[in-house]
């Protein structure tokens, strides 16, 4: 088993994409995705070993940049729903029993509504629109979502779609 995850090469693999532009003469955005696919892939496997073996890596576990590691990794485990499902289970105990960053769970809880076609909490996953911008998937309560946000420690809604979209 890996010691560590791919999560360099990951996030490198992220950074690309976001720069890859589409020209007259190819699109060499496909190859990026795919690398991107296959890095999430391994490392979403390489998280399933982990916590079979110990369980969440929380803050106890793993210390608190560990357990960033770790939520990330189950973050970006989109290709399996089933155990991103999982992974919000463990991580809402952790967070719980004070071991685990609430805002992990929230991001993480958000994301797999949208996975499953349901209304998200805080508007953390967003989506292009046709003109290029970006606005949050379907919301429960969207005229609440900015108490819930505030609540939760996380900035306004659309000062995180401007950080998002790198306007700031």
């Amino acid at each position: 088993m890996r010691t560590t995850p791919s999560a360099g090469n990951s996030w490198s693999v992220r950074l690309r994409t976001r720069r890859v532009r589409i020209t007259p003469e190819g699109d060499r955005s496909e190859e990026l995705y795919e690398r991107w696919r296959a890095v999430d892939q391994d490392n979403t496997g390489w998280l399933r070993d982990v916590i079979a073996r110990y369980g969440w890596p929380g803050h106890a576990l793993v210390g608190k940049e560990g357990a960033g590691a770790a939520w990330l990794l189950a973050q970006h485990s989109d290709r399996e729903p089933d155990f991103q499902a999982e992974c919000l289970d463990l991580l809402a105990r952790a967070v719980t029993a004070g071991d685990a960053d609430v805002r992990h769970g929230a991001l993480l809880e958000d994301r797999v509504r949208v996975h499953r076609g349901e209304p998200q909490v805080f508007g953390t996953q967003l989506f292009g629109q046709d003109d290029g911008s970006l606005a949050p998937f379907p919301m429960i309560d969207p005229a609440g979502v900015g108490a819930r946000r505030d609540a939760w420690g996380f900035e306004p809604l659309d000062d995180y779609i401007r950080s998002v979209s790198g306007l700031r």
